[in-house]
């Protein structure tokens, strides 16, 4: 033991600061419950107290009605575990999300080291990618709310770990797929990231795998397996409800839109011919131009180091989601990528782990982390 600290008290270090900032004072900060938190708590507790979620429905699986929004089951069987050790209140609450938040910093740590261990030029970047993580303004709001996403990080992270250990030992595939697998019934952005994921580091490893078809065959089977339960959830309410509430395609505010191009359509008709006022003002030319505005907006300077959200919930209320001195580690980052992997040079425009939704209230949700940044550009 005393071995293993002296090799690794950097890291030790490094985890003793996460639990410090996602674990102190976390029944009092943030102040009080937002609404997902106190679904998800009181939802626990009546399964405690009688197996049936708020609506009366028998251990509800694999989602949860809550407000409506049909919320993943895996984050509310957690908090009735914690509620069982340390009974009813925010800390049990939030303490899954904590946790989960310090095992990704560890979990980063492990996955920095395996990515950069054929690389000469080390000096210590599992080490600088851990305290990074441990750091970060949205990681440590993400940990300090009874959120999903920072599971999501943590089973992300570690399945593509495993991922990579599975290039000498194929079993631990297996591991992977199930650690992949399990990500869909955390948060729904999984069901779009994670396949494009997959499908991306096997065609950069595909090498790996040329004499393995027959473990991938059995991996594709077990992941079927696993998400299966899912299948009647996601082609129903129940798995879009988001999207068809939030979405300005199909959300409450698809009728403000409507209503606006009617009346820019109006005033135009006064001094230019009918046709041309249809031509300019319709709802395809504001939708698109709603998305373009939504999707940079995800990745603007504004999201990223200056005011992502003024609630204290979704992020620092008076700070962006990342620290500005990690600007030039940020834009090195993407010139090594582009570099080393010349042919997926689009990628990190379609595919942003870290991207953030726009909510239908246009604050900056940056505790929900979407993954894909195409895909929140369509919540207005």
């Amino acid at each position: 033991m005393k071995s293993f600290l002296k090799r690794n008290y950097l890291l030790v270090l490094i985890v003793l600061l996460a639990i410090i900032l996602r674990f102190s004072e976390l029944s009092t900060i943030p102040i009080g419950f937002n609404d997902d938190e106190a679904a998800f708590g009181y939802n626990a507790y009546s399964i405690i107290k009688t197996a049936r979620d708020e609506w009366g429905r028998f251990l509800p699986f694999p989602a949860f009605e809550s407000f409506g929004d049909w919320k993943l089951v895996f984050y509310l069987y957690l908090v009735a575990a914690s509620q069982l050790v340390f009974g009813i209140g925010e800390f049990s609450t939030r303490f899954p999300s904590a946790l989960f938040g310090v095992l990704t910093v560890i979990a980063t740590y492990f996955l920095a080291k395996k990515l950069f261990e054929d690389f000469t030029w080390k000096f210590e970047i599992p080490t600088i990618a851990a305290l990074l993580l441990a750091i970060s303004p949205w990681h440590i709001v993400a940990s300090r709310n009874a959120f999903e996403s920072d599971l999501l990080s943590f089973f992300i992270t570690t399945g593509t770990l495993f991922f990579l250990m599975a290039q000498k030992n194929k079993k631990l595939l297996y591991v992977s797929t199930i650690l992949f697998s399990i990500s869909f019934y955390i948060y729904r952005s999984s069901w779009l990231f994670v396949p494009m994921f997959v499908l991306v580091i096997f065609y950069l490893f595909r090498n790996s795998f040329v004499k393995a078809k027959g473990i991938i065959t059995k991996n594709l089977i077990l992941a079927a397996i696993v998400a299966l339960p899912l299948l009647p959830v996601v082609l129903t309410f129940k798995g879009q409800s988001r999207f068809l509430q939030e979405s300005f395609l199909t959300g409450v505010s698809r009728v403000g839109i409507t209503n606006e191009v009617n009346e820019r359509r109006g005033i135009c008709q006064t001094n230019l011919p009918k046709p041309v006022c249809y031509l300019v003002y319709n709802k395809y030319l504001f939708f698109a131009s709603i998305y373009i505005e939504n999707y940079f907006k995800n990745l603007s300077w504004e999201t990223f180091f200056d005011y992502s959200s003024p609630t204290g919930f979704q992020s620092f209320a008076k700070r962006g989601v990342l620290y500005l001195f990690e600007l030039p580690l940020l834009v090195a980052g993407i010139i090594f990528l582009l570099k080393l992997f010349s042919k997926f040079i689009l990628m990190p425009i379609f595919i942003a782990k870290y991207s953030k939704t726009k909510t239908a209230k246009g604050c900056i949700a940056a505790s929900e982390e979407t993954i894909v940044a195409g895909k929140p550009a369509i919540a207005k």
